[in-house]
């Protein structure tokens, strides 16, 4: 068994159980045959490890102990500043002890991993990690520095997003995914027009739809394609409508199906766009000029087409329209 002895210098042994191994304590100085541990005024040197056995252990740093780092059971460790004053931060700083920077030098990393991961090969390797790199050599002028953040999917964890020393984000691979809807990129830093009411780009969609004939009886297409870009509240749609057979009908020319309903802020919006076409036109338009309309006041969520009679832009009947092809670009706002 272990057993403890005092020695005639005065000093105190600790024996292991084999009487092999032992610690000594004399004159203040703890020693062992193993250089297990050595206790010395201002170093205390242990070989292999230290273990702290108790839940909510701590250690202290400083004069007065003022820095802590405490273990939070099965959690983890937390570091803290326990002075209670005014703007007494945790600070934990990362140096290397590297004497000349140069371009793309790690200065400091922090990385996660998940080594015990059982399935091993890609599953064990470097996750994610956070790198400060240096942008070219430093010198008594310059230290500019970029962040790299490093993540894997089947790989060890490389640089996704970069930010630079000059604040510019790069994101090298993968989106900018907005996850919050209303949410943008806010421009409200850059000079305003007097009627600005919105700085927030928080939109962007691109897609199809299909344009038909609002009061046709009966209509048969051989093209029937539509498009539109959305750009925070501004919608631009282009439209390809070939007719192959119109039977009946009556009213204005009429094309539905928009994606979007138009707005009516300020009242009384009208927005007008193109109109292009072939010559299988029912009615002579030779020398006139066509207009897309959408109503927001009136019929938000169909383009209306018009031609021009003189000083005057008349609706065009749906009989006038024939089997032709109607192409259209407009631009217009929505609510959203």
């Amino acid at each position: 068994m272990a057993e403890i002895r005092i020695n005639a210098t005065g000093g105190v042994k600790l024996y292991d159980a084999d009487d092999s191994h032992y610690a000594q304590i004399i004159a203040g100085t703890i020693t062992s045959n193993v250089n297990a541990i050595t206790l010395g005024h201002d170093v205390v040197s242990i070989v292999d490890n230290l273990a702290l056995t108790s839940d909510s252990a701590v250690l202290k740093f400083g004069a007065d102990s003022e820095i802590t780092l405490t273990h939070s059971a099965d959690s983890g460790l937390l570091l803290k500043h326990t002075a209670t004053a005014d703007d007494k931060p945790i600070n934990l700083v990362l140096q290397t002890g590297e004497t000349d920077m140069a371009a793309d030098d790690v200065i400091g990393k922090i990385s996660f991993q998940a080594p015990d991961e059982g399935t091993g090969t890609d599953a064990i390797l470097v996750s994610g990690a956070i790198q400060a790199v240096a942008e070219g050599d430093h010198s008594s002028s310059s230290n500019a520095t970029r962040l790299e953040f490093m993540t894997g999917a089947s790989e060890a964890a490389t640089a996704k997003m970069k930010l630079s020393s000059a604040g510019d984000l790069t994101v090298t691979a993968g989106n900018i995914v907005i996850g919050t809807s209303g949410k943008g990129i806010d421009f409200s830093a850059t000079g305003d027009a007097g009627g600005m009411t919105s700085e927030l780009l928080d939109d962007y969609e691109e897609g199809t739809w299909t344009p038909t004939l609002a009061n046709a009886a009966t209509a048969s297409f051989g093209t029937q394609v539509g498009s539109y870009t959305k750009i925070g509240q501004q919608v631009t749609v282009y439209l390809n409508l070939g007719i192959s057979d119109l039977d009946g009908g009556s009213g204005d020319a009429i094309i539905s199906g928009l994606p979007f309903t138009a707005s009516n802020s300020p009242a009384n919006s009208w927005y007008s766009g193109e109109v292009g076409g072939d010559d299988s036109w029912d009615t002579d338009l030779s020398g006139t000029n066509l207009t897309a309309f959408i109503k927001g006041a009136y019929i938000p969520d169909q383009i209306t087409i018009r031609k021009d009679s003189g000083d005057n832009m008349n609706s065009m009947n749906i009989t006038e329209v024939g089997t032709s092809r109607i192409l259209v670009s407009i631009s217009y706002n929505t609510a959203s």
